[in-house]
C-alpha cells in the first residue's frame, strides 16, 4: 500500500511541474502601444518652453510614491491604448 501511495505522489509532483512548465513556457500576449499612434516632432523656438521651477503644480505630496492624486488636466490629450 505504501508503494501506491508513494507512486501516486510521485506522479502528482510531476504532473504539477509539467503544468507549471507549461505555463512559464506559453507565450502571452503583450498590451503595449504602437508607435505609429503617436506624432513626434522638434522645436527650435526657447519661449515654447515652461521653466516648472516657478511655475509647477504638485500633484502629489512628497514621500508618497503610492498614493493617489486627484483628476489634473495634463494641457493635451493622451491616449492609453486603443
Amino acid at each position: 500500500m505504501k508503494i501506491k501511495s508513494l507512486l501516486k505522489h510521485n506522479l502528482m509532483r510531476a504532473a504539477m511541474t509539467l503544468a507549471l512548465i507549461l505555463a512559464c513556457a506559453t507565450p502571452s500576449a503583450a498590451f503595449a502601444q504602437n508607435l505609429a499612434d503617436y506624432t513626434f516632432a522638434t522645436g527650435q523656438d526657447g519661449n515654447q518652453w515652461i521653466t516648472l521651477s516657478n511655475s509647477a503644480t504638485q500633484i502629489v505630496e512628497s514621500g508618497k510614491d503610492d498614493a493617489c492624486s486627484s483628476l489634473t488636466d495634463i494641457g493635451f490629450n493622451f491616449t492609453f491604448g486603443d
